[in-house]
């Protein structure tokens, strides 16, 4: 679609310009004159808004690994051995600070936030993360240009003893989201089981 775009306004370009030669009328050509400069200006504006939402990046980083958990006080044995009655009852959460920094000129979107837990290549469950501030689901954020936001936020497993034996058995962590028009950013966690930042 881009191509043919950029095909049309080239033709039209060059069919303006040569308006100016073959029509000998100063005030047409005037017209032609005025219009060429008002194509070309808008496209350079357009390139010029391309360039400023393209130059930069969006940075994600993971401070300290985990911090201010409610961990449960079992061994790693425990939970691949007891019964789902008895793990059950159970509430398991973490918490760490996710630093989002926006270097572009334009403001950027960003949204599906997930914690992503695998075992070598098998993936084995997503956790929604949730802000410590509100316990609302880190969903949606609007970073504004040259700014930088963080946010301490929550993942838990309650009441499921499965979820609770893969979020325990994950040899990989990482937090994931997507950036508007860029795709997916990733930033690796400590182990379910690692403990909590000094």
């Amino acid at each position: 679609m881009q191509l043919l775009l950029g095909i049309a306004f080239a033709i039209v370009l060059v069919a303006l310009a040569l308006a100016v030669f073959v029509v000998q009328v100063p005030a047409i050509q005037g017209g032609i004159v005025g219009g060429l400069i008002g194509l070309l200006s808008s496209q350079v504006a357009l390139l010029v808004g391309r360039y400023l939402r393209e130059r930069g990046e969006v940075l994600l980083e993971i401070k300290d690994g985990w911090a201010g958990s409610e961990r449960l006080d079992v061994s790693k044995e425990y939970i691949s051995q007891a019964s789902d009655f008895e793990l059950a009852p159970l509430r398991d959460v973490r918490a760490f600070e996710v630093r989002l920094r926006n270097t572009k000129e334009v403001v950027v979107s960003l949204w599906d936030f997930s914690v992503v837990f695998s075992r070598g290549e098998e993936h084995l469950a997503s956790l929604t993360p949730h802000l410590a501030a509100t316990g609302q689901p880190l969903d949606l954020l609007n970073i504004p240009p040259k700014v930088a936001v963080s946010h301490v936020v929550r993942i838990s497993v309650s009441k499921d003893a499965a979820m609770l034996r893969k979020v325990w058995r994950a040899d990989k962590v990482e937090m994931t989201v997507t950036v508007a028009g860029e795709g997916q950013l990733s930033a690796a966690l400590p182990r379910w089981t690692e403990p909590d930042a000094v």
